[in-house]
Parts: C-alpha cells; sequence; structure tokens
C-alpha cells in the first residue's frame, strides 16, 4: 500500500490495524474465560490473568519462533475438541437426520436469508462470518455445531430457564450435559477453548508489535536504531499491549454479547480497511487523497451507525425477533426469565436498525465511493505513470501498452569492436557505439548483427 498511494495511506491501515487488535485481544481472553468459569469453581479474574500472562510470557521469550510451535500444537487441539464433540454430540442427539430436521422444524437452516433485519439467532450469525471471511473448515464445524446444539436444546432453552446467564455460554454448557459422562471429554474441550484464545492472543501480540515498531517507533529515530535495540523495543511493545489486552478482558464482561461485540468492533476497521485496499488493486485512477477521504469517512460513518444502532437497543426504542424456542420440554424447575417484547420500531430510522453484522460490506462500499469521488475532484492519476505490476491482473488491458526492447547477453570474453571494424572483410551495415550496437536509441552490448534490413546474423570473427 505504501508503493501505491504512499506513506499516509500505510499509516492510516497501521492505525487500524493497532486499534482493531487492542479490541481484539480482551474479546479472545473474555471468551476463553467465560468457557472456563462454566465448568471450573475458579474466580474468573484469576482464569483471565493466567491466560494472558503465559501468552506474554512466551511471546516475548521465544519471538516468532515460538509462536508458531505453539499456535501448530493448538492448532492440533482445537481441530481434535471440535470435531470429538460434534460427532458425539451428533451420535447421542440421535443422528445426522434427526439433528437437521429437528434445526429445519426449528427454522434454523435458513440459508439464503440476507435480510438486513434479521430475524435469525446469534449461532448462524456468527457460523455466517466464518463462512463469508473464508475460514470454511472451522466455519462449517461451528455451523454444524450449531444446529446441534439447536437440536438438543430446542424444546428447553437453557437460557429461558435460566440453566445460563448469557447466550455466550451455551457451547459449554451443552457440552458438560451431553459429554459430561465420558471422562476426558469436557477438559479435551476445555483445552481447545483455551488453546484457540492463546494462539489468538500471541499471534495478535507478535504481529502487532512488529507492525507497530516498523510503522511508528522506528520512524522516530534518525539513524537505524541497531538490532539489540530494535528487539528489545519489540519484547517492551509485547508486554505493553499484553497488558493493555488482559485490562480491557476485565471491561468486555459489561458490553453484551459476545458476537455482537465481534461484529461491532470488526465493522469499525476491517471495512475502511478492505476498502482501501481494493482501491489500490482495482482503481488505478484513486489517489492517496481519495484513499485517505474514503477511509476516514467510511471509518466515521461505521463507527456513527455502530453507536446509533447500539443505543437505540439499550432504551428499548426496537428489538430483533428471535427464531422460536420453548420450555417444554425442560424436566427441572427453573425460574422464568422475562424476554424483550418487539416494540413498534416505526420511530427508529431504517438504517440504524440494520443489524451491525452488515457493517462491513457498508465500509467497504462508502471507502470505494467516496475514494473515487475525491480522487476525481481533486485530479485522478494518469495510467501512463502507474506501475502496472501493483494492480490486480484484471486491469491490466487498462493500462498503455510498453514497449518492448530486446537484450542479449554477451558471453565473458567478448572483445569489444569500433566502427571500424570489418566481418569477414566487409563492412558492417549496423551502426556501432563503442563496441556496442544502438538499438532503439540504447547502447547494447549484443553477440548477435541486427541489419537495417531486419534479418539477424550471427557475428562471425
Amino acid at each position: 500500500m505504501e508503493m501505491r498511494f504512499g506513506r499516509g495511506v500505510r499509516a492510516v491501515l497501521s492505525a487500524s490495524f493497532t486499534v482493531f487488535t487492542l479490541m481484539y485481544i480482551p474479546q479472545v481472553l473474555h471468551g476463553a474465560t467465560m468457557a472456563l468459569t462454566q465448568v471450573t469453581a475458579v474466580d474468573d479474574t484469576w482464569i483471565t490473568l493466567i491466560i494472558s500472562l503465559s501468552c506474554i510470557f512466551y511471546t516475548t521469550l521465544g519471538g516468532l519462533k515460538a509462536v508458531v510451535w505453539t499456535d501448530t500444537v493448538q492448532g492440533v487441539l482445537m481441530i481434535i475438541s471440535t470435531i470429538v464433540i460434534l460427532v458425539v454430540g451428533t451420535t447421542r442427539a440421535g443422528g445426522v437426520i434427526k439433528v437437521l430436521s429437528t434445526a429445519s422444524a426449528g427454522e434454523r437452516l435458513e440459508l439464503f436469508n440476507f435480510d438486513p433485519i434479521p430475524p435469525c439467532g446469534l449461532h448462524a450469525q456468527k457460523a455466517s462470518m466464518l463462512l463469508v471471511t473464508g475460514i470454511f473448515f472451522f466455519g462449517t464445524i461451528s455451523l454444524l455445531n450449531g444446529i446441534l446444539i439447536t437440536a438438543e436444546f430446542l424444546s428447553c432453552d437453557p437460557l429461558t430457564s435460566g440453566f445460563i446467564e448469557r447466550a455466550d455460554q451455551i457451547m459449554p454448557f451443552f457440552v458438560v450435559k451431553v459429554c459430561g459422562d465420558i471422562r476426558g471429554l469436557p477438559g479435551l474441550f476445555l483445552a481447545g477453548i483455551v488453546c484457540a484464545a492463546m494462539s489468538s492472543m500471541s499471534a495478535s501480540l507478535n504481529t502487532l508489535s512488529g507492525t507497530f515498531y516498523r510503522d511508528f517507533v522506528s520512524r522516530m529515530f534518525k539513524e537505524k536504531p541497531s538490532d539489540t535495540t530494535a528487539l528489545f523495543i519489540i519484547k517492551s511493545l509485547v508486554v505493553i499491549f499484553g497488558t493493555i489486552g488482559t485490562l480491557g478482558a476485565f471491561s468486555v464482561r459489561s458490553f453484551g454479547n459476545l458476537t455482537m461485540i465481534i461484529a461491532r468492533t470488526s465493522g469499525l476497521t476491517v471495512g475502511p480497511a478492505i476498502g482501501m485496499f481494493l482501491l489500490g488493486l482495482l482503481f488505478p485512477w484513486a489517489t492517496n487523497k481519495g484513499a485517505v477521504c474514503g477511509g476516514l469517512t467510511s471509518l466515521f460513518c461505521t463507527a456513527w451507525l455502530t453507536v446509533t444502532n447500539a443505543i437505540y437497543k439499550l432504551d428499548g426504542h426496537f428489538v430483533y425477533p428471535t427464531k422460536p424456542f420453548s420450555v417444554d420440554g425442560c424436566l427441572h424447575n427453573f425460574t422464568a426469565v422475562a424476554l424483550p417484547v418487539a416494540s413498534d420500531d416505526s420511530e427508529v430510522p431504517y438504517i440504524y436498525r440494520i443489524t451491525v453484522f452488515y457493517n462491513i460490506p457498508v465500509g467497504i462500499t462508502i471507502t470505494v465511493v467516496i475514494g473515487l469521488l475525491v480522487s476525481y475532484l481533486t485530479g485522478p492519476n494518469r495510467l501512463e505513470d502507474l506501475n502496472p505490476d501493483l494492480f490486480s491482473p484484471v486491469i491490466h488491458r487498462f493500462f498503455p501498452q510498453r514497449k518492448n526492447q530486446e537484450y542479449t547477453q554477451v558471453p565473458l570474453g567478448l572483445c569489444p569492436l569500433d566502427k571500424t571494424t570489418n566481418l569477414n572483410g566487409t563492412q558492417p551495415e549496423e551502426e556501432l557505439c563503442n563496441g556496442r550496437y544502438r538499438v532503439n536509441g540504447h547502447n547494447v552490448l549484443v553477440v548477435r548483427r541486427v541489419s537495417k534490413s531486419g534479418s539477424i546474423n550471427q557475428l562471425q570473427k
């Protein structure tokens, strides 16, 4: 992006990445903490501190190598735990056919519902987010686990019946309820959750510290710092950012559902960043001024939509309708929880009722449109002045054709020719310059002779 637009756009993207990562780390820690507190008696504060301090410790000392190795082991545990839970849960629920039929009866298999004011549940939305971002494998596993949980609790909603306090606790509750009698399986699930949190946090800290040092800290020095100084600064940044993420994890608890938090924070920064990358790759007329203005405008608009949407929801001006569920199948006594009743939302503008899951495409659209408009008003780029290698191959056809020039290598030891040199006793037809041929206005040393008539002959001794 720096080669395409300049240092200013790179700084904007780096700042956006820094903000997003600092908001993402607390969410990862909070998710792992909720899962562990659901099945253990350990205080959530201690769980958060243990996970975060462990991550900061091995990321600081081991660097990229430690992050790669730990992420590899943790990734294997994540895959094994999710697949085992899916297989065991499906088997105990009566098989794949029964799970799918139960989920379909509960209207949880609406695959092509793109209503911007959604009636669907959080698990389906989370699965859709994962699928859209390209994580096909884990997206599919998450979707299947969501369908399995729906089939298990369709007739006895654990949130309404009071078995859990937050919707984010439904997966650990499902594992304990369905697979708790299998020795070691709840522990495997918890290991997968902790591994997911630690791998995400360590990778984020490692990437963020290196990016922040390269784009901001290193530019403060008049001379390039030594490797020892740079390493010390990067390790210090890991500790600082890890501490910020740990403190943020304690405040995330009061922000509501974890899936909605991730959707809101990612919509603020991911949309403008993707929009600026698309401007750089697909629109050669876009300038650096257009990219910066488009990204900042998109950031402001998505932040405004996100905050206003949250305010209207907290004030009770509108409530997203939910899928049907029941508590008729609950076998134990419970205290009913009052559910939000859909209110008259006619006074709320339609744009503020759009789900936050659409913030990313909205941010991309605003960035591209504003970026192209500002580029046109301030003077678009000339295609002749641009390097086609910086753009996607699909738009290379719009660039003017380059003049092809042939350069031929010369073997070592070839004696230079001058203007009086004869080849086989005849005057050469070519124009010679210090023993080199002048081809298309360039002095090129060649081993072949290009005659004025266009024929090519080998040089002879």
